[in-house]
């Protein structure tokens, strides 16, 4: 039975050709998400598809390669205005549109962030703790154990040391990966 396979496998292997093409990029359209093609062969093909969800929904995956580089084109149903893109040589940007989410390593984590902003807002609000703590023994050590304590002589100067305990964040959203 495997020979009749095999031979079966062989004989149909002859008669499939794959339509590749390679060419260079030379525009690309985001309104289509599509681009423009030289050919090797030496034509050009507009409307070359780089969209990998072809559903009329912006949804799915669209990979923007950049303009002068190579890619390998598919025909995909042997006419070359069906022309789609398989391989990219170089890519500028990604864009991925899920219909529902995107899951990273199956957690969803609530967004992404950069860790260098990330760690000076912590760090902005370890010193702003520090900064109230000072304050706060400031504050208590200016009155001391007497009436004033509560009165306008400790509230003085607890204001007057937390004056410097501001919180003030960096954005901490990262531009190149877009989501929500």
């Amino acid at each position: 039975m495997s020979e009749l396979i095999t031979a079966i496998r062989q004989a149909v292997k002859g008669m499939i050709k794959p339509d590749l093409l390679l060419g260079k990029v030379k525009s690309f359209d985001s309104a289509n998400s599509t681009i423009e093609v030289a050919l090797n062969q030496g034509s050009t093909v507009d409307e070359v598809t780089i969209k990998s969800v072809l559903n009329g929904i912006d949804s799915g995956i669209l990979v923007e390669p950049e303009i002068g580089s190579s890619v390998l084109c598919g025909l995909t149903d042997g006419k070359i205005e069906n022309l789609t893109v398989l391989v990219y040589s170089e890519i500028k940007n990604i864009k991925i549109v899920p219909s529902e989410k995107i899951v990273l390593r199956t957690d969803d984590f609530g967004g992404l962030v950069k860790l260098q902003e990330l760690e000076q807002n912590l760090n902005t609000l370890k010193i702003a703790f520090e900064t109230l703590k000072a304050a706060v023994a400031t504050g208590l050590t200016a009155v001391g154990v007497t009436p004033a304590a509560s009165g306008p002589t400790g509230a003085a100067a607890f204001n007057t040391a937390a004056a410097a305990a501001t919180i003030n964040y960096v954005p901490m959203e990262n531009q190149n990966v877009q989501h929500g």
